[in-house]
């Protein structure tokens, strides 16, 4: 937060000899974009506070918070009860920990907040949870009069490439309303993977099926460690 201070505010510091201090406070997250993970990599939070004239300020007590509240909590040598002095470069660094990806409840984002409670202000930056998602399927969602032959496949495509060794009949699974098994089994490629129908006859009346992708640490993975939301 910077607050100018006009300059018949500095004459009259001049001429009565106060020091009239106004204070910044910069908050910054590294990295901002964070896959989805079951083990979270570190994310570092540095809050910076100066005063007018861009001088470090050592001393100050802050505060740090995330929005939503239950969003994570903060670690770091100098950190108690998610307060933290600065130091004599007018810092102070910790780490935020998210949740585990099972409590994202489909979230994908998180505000990092610090007050200055010595001097006031408030700075924040945003953190981005970069899960797994689908990006397209066939038959689409909801699709009707499809018809389902011997070996056709149903296709998945995600937005990034998966882990192989993710999927298999527990991950990924196509149920029937009520023609039961099917006879489906599953193979991957790059970033999609494939359920084929290996019943033969293929049941031409009345058949629905649910394409089911499990989501959470024991579900569907991408390469880069990421994973589809639980929800």
């Amino acid at each position: 937060v910077a607050v100018v201070v006009s300059s018949a505010a500095r004459g009259l510091e001049r001429r009565l000899g106060l020091r009239i201090e106004r204070y910044r406070l910069d908050v910054k997250v590294d990295p901002p974009e964070v896959p989805i993970e079951p083990v979270w990599r570190a994310i570092k939070v540095t809050a910076d506070v100066a005063d007018f004239d861009g001088r470090p300020v050592a001393g100050d007590v802050l505060r740090f918070g995330v929005d939503p509240p239950d969003m994570g909590t903060f670690i770091g040598a100098a950190m108690r009860n998610n307060e933290a002095k600065t130091d004599a470069a007018g810092r102070v660094e910790a780490f935020y920990e998210p949740p585990p990806p099972s409590e994202l409840n489909g979230r994908e984002q998180a505000t990092i907040r610090v007050v200055n409670v010595t001097h006031g202000g408030e700075g924040a930056a945003g953190v981005q949870f970069k899960g797994l998602k689908i990006k397209r399927t066939w038959p689409q969602p909801d699709a009707r009069d499809v018809v389902l032959e011997p070996d056709d496949t149903v296709d998945i495509e995600f937005d990034r490439a998966i882990d192989p060794a993710s999927v298999n009949e527990d991950t990924l699974r196509l149920d029937t309303l009520w023609h039961g098994d099917l006879g489906t089994w599953t193979e991957s490629f790059a970033s999609g993977a494939k359920l084929r129908v290996t019943a033969d006859p293929v049941p031409d009346v009345g058949l629905q099926v649910r394409v089911v992708v499990k989501g959470g640490q024991d579900g569907v993975k991408g390469r880069d460690g990421s994973v589809l939301s639980a929800d």
